[in-house]
């Protein structure tokens, strides 16, 4: 029977960790439609926008149209680098309209010294930063961070309800030992008037 309630807890336990699970994939997917954008959260992973974002920064990413982006924006665009697409945060300081109205925007981050080598196409724009939530984004930038937070939840789930039955045992302990007492107590007393 204790066999089965605490298999039932751990199992209720472990359906309530899937459920957080599947709640920040939804919402996270919601938010992809909510926001017009592949990439609605971006971490910041280097130093180049200091002081405006800081390594381990959360950017809300919105996408807009590439007509709506002005200068001054903070606009998140993918590169290629060693054949490998490199996502990107930083201020437009330059926006270039070619004869066939194709918009070149130019970029740099606000602690370079120079503008990026090369400029961006609209096709390469996931959107423009709405506003940061400061140092989140350091649970996505180490690994280590959400598997450590995840064990201590699974130990927290686990370890919790084996406190509380303890708690209970000496509880219980407690009081029988007390009503124990009194039946003693009683008994003696009564012997002590039975001789009187």
């Amino acid at each position: 029977m204790k066999l089965k309630r605490k298999l039932r807890s751990q199992l209720t336990e472990i359906l309530l960790i899937l459920v957080i699970f599947a709640t920040l994939i939804i919402a996270y997917l919601g938010l992809k439609i909510l926001l017009n954008t592949d990439k609605p959260l971006v971490v910041v992973a280097s130093g180049s926008m200091r002081p405006t974002l800081e390594v381990g920064d959360l950017v809300i990413v919105q996408g807009v149209n590439i007509t709506q982006i002005k200068e001054n924006d903070i606009i998140v665009f993918r590169i290629t680098e060693d054949h490998q697409a490199i996502l990107r945060l930083h201020r437009v300081i330059d926006i270039r309209i070619l004869p066939n109205n194709t918009r070149l925007f130019i970029t740099k981050g606000d602690n370079n010294t120079s503008p990026d080598s090369k400029p961006v196409k609209g096709n390469q724009i996931y959107g423009r930063v709405m506003f940061r939530i400061p140092l989140i984004g350091y649970l996505i930038l180490d690994p280590m961070i959400p598997f450590a937070i995840v064990i201590v939840a699974l130990i927290i789930a686990f370890l919790w309800p084996e406190e509380k039955k303890r708690r209970k045992r000496r509880l219980h302990t407690h009081r029988f030992r007390s009503s124990k007492l009194r039946i003693i107590l009683v008994r003696y007393i009564g012997k002590l008037t039975l001789v009187q």
